[in-house]
């Protein structure tokens, strides 16, 4: 059987301007540095190496944004951690194993906040990539970069500034062949015999605060 590749395709930015209400009243934000989420402990095998790959299982959620953010743990999130870790733990020895996790935007209210983020997200996620072992991809969401379709947008810079330094050790570094040097815009592959493509459509392009 010929062999092609699987990429994922996590690309950002937001679907639609629009500031809501929510956006426009929102707290001051945080100075402080966004935590980066753990690596996985069980990264994706080199494709040379997954050649012979025929089956495997992966997560999708999204929108986890909530009441809590910037003051404690998601509770509705954490228990779809704990539902995604079992599931891990429960295919792990059959044809089709978790191989990562997928999320599909909006991971705070408030993305530029950092507080947000370190407070309420970045913890469940290290649990997937810890206790789990698996990749995780983020797909950035308007509430994680903001609305504007402006490229020098400060709460858009700050956004994907934060998304960037909170995926440090989760996606190809800039430099590397799969990665658009300054952007949240990536792929990863693995091999397979089928192909898969998952792709958020993108309204324009945001670069990041170091152009």
């Amino acid at each position: 059987m010929p062999r092609s590749f699987v990429f994922f395709l996590l690309a950002i930015l937001c679907s639609i301007p629009v500031i809501t209400q929510a956006q426009a009243t929102a707290p001051a934000q945080s100075d402080e540095p966004v935590r980066a989420i753990s690596a996985p402990t069980k990264p994706l095998p080199a494709e040379s190496a997954s050649a012979s790959v025929m089956k495997f299982s992966f997560i999708v959620y999204g929108d986890t944004r909530g009441r809590r953010d910037g003051r404690e743990l998601q509770y509705e999130h954490s228990m779809v951690v704990t539902s995604a870790l079992a599931k891990i733990k429960t295919l792990e020895t059959t044809d089709y194993p978790v191989r990562f996790v997928l999320q599909s935007g909006d991971a705070v209210l408030n993305g530029r906040d950092a507080k947000q983020l370190n407070v309420s997200f970045v913890d469940l996620i290290n649990r997937l990539t810890t206790e789990g072992g698996v990749p995780y991809f983020l797909a950035p969401g308007n509430h994680d970069v903001s609305s504007s379709d402006k490229l020098d947008n400060p709460d858009r810079i700050k956004g994907v500034s934060n998304f960037l330094a909170m995926n440090a050790k989760l996606i190809p570094p800039d430099g590397s062949p799969r990665r658009l040097n300054g952007y949240p815009t990536f792929a990863v592959g693995s091999a397979t015999p089928s192909f898969l493509q998952l792709i958020r459509t993108l309204r324009t392009t945001t670069r990041s605060s170091r152009g």
